[in-house]
């Protein structure tokens, strides 16, 4: 049963979700993300598998999907990674 770590809401839902991690000082965004999403407070837990994928993914073991010059970010899609593609307006793949 699902018990949110920060408010201990009992209420979640399966969404797709986007997080900025700090990696060397460096702001890296992944995209498409599986997390299951308290309904009360809003955070993201991610899973043990996605975890891991995400871990692999920001020390540089898949090429970012963009960099975004604007905010000096290296952006990542989850998504991508395995195998499904989405549309980002101008940012297309």
């Amino acid at each position: 049963m699902f018990r949110c770590q920060v408010c201990g809401s009992t209420e979640a839902r399966s969404e797709v979700v986007s997080e900025v991690f700090l990696v060397d000082g460096l702001p890296v965004l992944v995209e498409d993300i599986p997390a299951v999403v308290c309904a009360r407070c809003g955070d993201a837990t991610f899973s043990r598998v996605t975890t891991e994928r995400i871990r692999r993914m920001v020390h540089g073991q898949t090429p970012p999907v963009r960099s975004v010059r604007r905010c000096f970010c290296l952006c990542l899609s989850l998504g991508a990674c395995l195998g499904r593609s989405r549309r980002f307006g101008d940012f297309q793949k």
